[in-house]
């Protein structure tokens, strides 16, 4: 086990040790495609896996969400993101913005860290299964800054 891999499970259990006792209003996990492209480089296809939880008891509700990329060897070795998420539900339509860290894993060792920031917007397709569409901006220290727009499906509990 790598020490990469170490950090993304004490994220996980970092992040699991604050949601799950506040008895999240709604837990998620979800999949997203969509492309990347840095500042200085071309576009590349990236997916993702997510898990979350909403918080509050009108149409605005907070939370947080821990993302995974899977690796794509062309831009990095994957990417960790830890986000604070803020929605609006609009009944059926739900809008949402994110402000988070970001941990990127690069190509022939190293790591870039930075922070990102998003906007989207999420359609209740069932009462479990919601589609979204996101535009976010990772701004990192070490590393040129990404941008990346994606779809989304993710299944709430």
């Amino acid at each position: 086990m790598t020490i990469h891999s170490l950090k993304r499970i004490a994220l996980v259990a970092g992040f699991a040790g604050v949601a799950l006792p506040a008895m999240a209003q709604e837990f998620y996990v979800g999949l997203t495609y969509g492309q990347a492209q840095p500042s200085g480089g071309t576009e590349h296809a990236i997916t993702s896996v997510y898990a979350g939880g909403l918080f509050g008891r009108s149409s605005i509700a907070y939370g947080g969400e821990i993302e995974f990329s899977i690796a794509q060897p062309e831009l990095m070795d994957g990417t960790t993101r830890l986000r604070g998420v803020v929605h609006n539900d609009l009944g059926g339509l739900g809008t949402f913005a994110t402000l988070g860290l970001s941990q990127y894993g690069l190509i022939g060792g190293g790591q870039a860290n930075g922070v990102n920031y998003g906007l989207g917007i999420d359609y209740g397709v069932t009462d479990r299964i919601d589609v979204r569409l996101e535009a976010m901006r990772d701004i990192l220290w070490d590393a040129d800054d990404v941008n990346t727009i994606r779809l989304g499906v993710s299944y709430g509990f």
